[in-house]
């Protein structure tokens, strides 16, 4: 990483200030508060949606429609849109 920082000035910057924030436990402490956040996001997104699918799923089973068009229009397995049917 030094030879590309030494032949490259915004490089160089950039590797400057990764080192300085690692040294600094409060940045660093923030970056991992963001991180944390963002997965936080990223998985309550990914219950939503699959909550949203299973509610399709049993709409659709209501009005007997095929498991082959429930797969189509949502993102569940096979056995989930099964075990629904259930």
């Amino acid at each position: 990483m030094e030879n590309v920082a030494n032949k490259d000035p915004v490089i160089k910057k950039a590797v400057l200030r990764v080192m300085e924030l690692s040294d600094d436990e409060r940045a660093r402490l923030l970056y991992e508060k963001r991180e944390m956040e963002r997965m936080d996001y990223q998985v309550g997104m990914k219950w939503a949606i699959k909550q949203k699918d299973i509610k399709t799923a049993k709409a659709m089973l209501a009005d007997n429609e095929p498991i082959e068009k429930i797969l189509k229009y949502t993102d569940l397995t096979r056995k989930e849109a099964e075990d629904i049917k259930v």
